[in-house]
């Protein structure tokens, strides 16, 4: 982003009454290295100082951009997609409404795995063969919401053949800026609400950290109206911030997984060595080969224990989750042609009536518990020796390998608490 854009996104947010003198705004946009941008402090700030505020009018979200569209039916993703598209920089019309912003937006996104699928013939697509189970099924949920997107947004333009034609080309760049940029803001009257989404200038040059002081959304009232929100973002609570420092956006208490599908990127497992981040790996492709009988998947879903099955890695410790342990004390059950005493008894413990069905269950739990951590740990060292041969820019492969890693990190370290006896 050169400074002359930088400077017209500014002027631009002062024509939709945004404070963005030395007072009212209190951090600006500095390359990072390895991270593209970043915001920096430009004073010293005391703990939760108002970093800036937005008016609701510089927003992109189904509010702002319903009139330009009316009766369209699409969700705000889908709304807000097709318009960054039909405006993208170099290949859309010149957008009056919002130009300075989308001039702004990431222009390049072949580091997230989602074009690697979209788009087969890229260098990194031969990448996808040699993620984790988890992330792969993660990609393929992903890549299915894009279809639904890209398809309603087809549905709305279809007489439309200019920008139906321009929509094939560049929707997954828009659709990409949404999912990567978007951040909950409450525009509709139910909380849970999907449309509940916007894209915020300024904002979004802020990085990601799961442990560093990261700033704080607030909604504000705007002069459009009480319905139409604008967002303030205040210092944190717990340090005073010297000049100079870098402010950063939690994204949320997010795993690997989640980073790298939805945001195409990874943090490194020394993060989770340190404690500033928990470690995680979902084995559900483990146990569903392990639990193949038609009776262990009726019994597990009757009581809501099918599917999300993990193991953990905290700052105190390394456990299964209380789902692999409900699963796997049901197997052994089963191995052993349980009763209905035992099954009584297996119940009981997800009810919170006993801790364990028998001490020879638990024992047998244990056991297959430590081994499908041995399988974990020797499936990713084996993928990390593939993926050195796959041509890929450095930095992509390095991601997909934190993946493996912490994989590795964890069966190992649920493997040491169930062999030094912890209780879970």
């Amino acid at each position: 982003m050169s400074d002359a854009a930088w400077d017209s996104l500014l002027q631009w947010l002062r024509t939709k009454g945004m404070d963005t003198s030395c007072d009212g705004l209190l951090v600006e946009r500095r390359k990072c290295a390895g991270a593209g941008y970043g915001l920096f402090t430009l004073k010293a700030c005391s703990p939760s100082s108002l970093l800036f505020s937005v008016p609701a009018e510089a927003l992109l979200n189904a509010k702002t951009l319903s009139p330009l569209y009316p009766r369209a039916g699409l969700s705000a993703t889908q709304l807000i997609s097709m318009h960054l598209t039909l405006h993208r920089p170099s290949f859309g019309k010149p957008d009056p409404q919002f130009g300075p912003y989308i001039s702004v937006l990431p222009a390049d996104f072949s580091f997230h795995p989602l074009v690697w699928m979209v788009q087969k013939h890229c260098l990194e697509a031969e990448l996808l063969q040699y993620l984790p189970p988890s992330v792969s099924r993660a990609m393929q949920k992903l890549s299915l919401r894009f279809d639904v997107d890209l398809k309603a947004v087809r549905r709305y333009l279809t007489e439309d053949a200019e920008n139906l034609n321009m929509l094939e080309n560049n929707f997954l760049w828009g659709w990409l800026n949404v999912n990567t940029r978007g951040i909950y803001l409450r525009l509709k009257s139910k909380q849970s609400d999907p449309d509940n989404l916007t894209l915020c200038p300024i904002l979004d040059m802020a990085n990601h950290s799961s442990h560093l002081p990261h700033m704080s959304p607030r909604p504000s009232k705007a002069h459009g109206g009480p319905s139409l929100r604008g967002m303030s973002f205040i210092s944190p609570s717990e340090v005073h911030l010297d000049v100079d420092r870098e402010v950063f956006l939690k994204y949320g208490s997010h795993g690997n997984r989640l980073l790298f599908t939805e945001y195409g990127f990874s943090i490194s497992t020394e993060s989770i060595k340190a404690g500033e981040m928990d470690g995680e790996v979902d084995i559900s492709d483990i146990l569903e080969e392990l639990l193949d009988s038609s009776y262990l998947k009726r019994a597990l879903e009757a009581e809501n224990y099918w599917g999300d099955w993990t193991l953990h890695v905290t700052r105190e410790s390394a456990y299964p989750s209380f789902r692999v342990l409900a699963a796997l004390r049901l197997y052994h059950l089963a191995q052993e042609s349980a009763t209905d005493d035992d099954v009584s008894a297996w119940k009981d413990t997800l009810a919170g009536r006993r801790d364990v069905v028998s001490p020879d269950n638990e024992t047998a739990v244990r056991a297959t518990l430590d081994r499908i951590c041995c399988q974990l740990v020797e499936r990713g060292e084996q993928a990390l020796e593939s993926i050195e041969k796959v041509q890929s820019k450095k930095e992509v492969r390095s991601n997909v390998k934190v993946l493996w890693t912490e994989e590795i990190l964890v069966g190992r370290a649920v493997s040491v608490s169930i062999r030094s006896g912890a209780v879970f």
